[in-house]
């Protein structure tokens, strides 16, 4: 009888990781070799070289500021399904749903129609642990999982210096550039 309770648990675990899958890993490694899907997983030490590498190569300020963002991603996981039927959109709902379980917040859910796209993140105060992108369309399914620490303060910045190009402002590095090129020198 002792016995009981224990047998209980076991089976309720045995039957709760043959479900759908919890996380971005499982739910990537159950579809990524099925018919009809591209797949790529990018380790976070190849994003920082090659960043690293293209970054003393560029002159453009926006470019580079990219770059900076870029060299904060751990692992990024791709995978794309021509066809829709490969992955079904039960499995996609459980998955979102078991995201949302797991601290998951969506930061952007369009549904037009038949076609929706969704981007949710897991975070902490400062960064942005987890970012998810799901592209479910009527002919395509599109799955992007990124590790990351990214610092919101470097999120704002990016932000910034889009929003003043957008207003038509340059960026403070420009300003205090000019800035010293106006001062004029004493005459003698």
């Amino acid at each position: 009888m002792k016995k009981l309770p224990f047998l209980l648990v076991l089976f309720s675990l045995i039957l709760s990781s043959c479900g759908s899958p919890k996380t971005a890993k499982q739910f990537y490694n159950k579809h990524k070799r099925k018919e009809g899907v591209s797949n790529a997983s990018v380790p976070g030490w190849l994003v920082w070289l090659g960043t690293g590498l293209a970054y003393h190569s560029i002159q453009n300020e926006e470019a580079k500021m990219g770059l900076k963002l870029a060299k904060k991603v751990k692992r990024l996981r791709f995978m794309q399904a021509e066809n829709k039927e490969v992955i079904s959109p039960k499995e996609v709902s459980e998955f979102l749903g078991n995201l949302r379980a797991n601290k998951y917040e969506d930061l952007i859910m369009i549904k037009d129609g038949p076609q929706t796209v969704s981007i949710m993140v897991r975070d902490t105060e400062t960064k942005l642990k987890n970012i998810m992108v799901l592209v479910d369309q009527e002919d395509e399914f599109v799955f992007m999982s990124m590790k990351s620490s990214l610092k919101y303060k470097d999120l704002s910045k990016v932000i910034g210096y889009y929003i003043n190009d957008f207003k038509g402002e340059e960026p403070k590095k420009e300003r205090k550039k000019k800035k010293k090129k106006e001062k004029k020198l004493p005459q003698a």
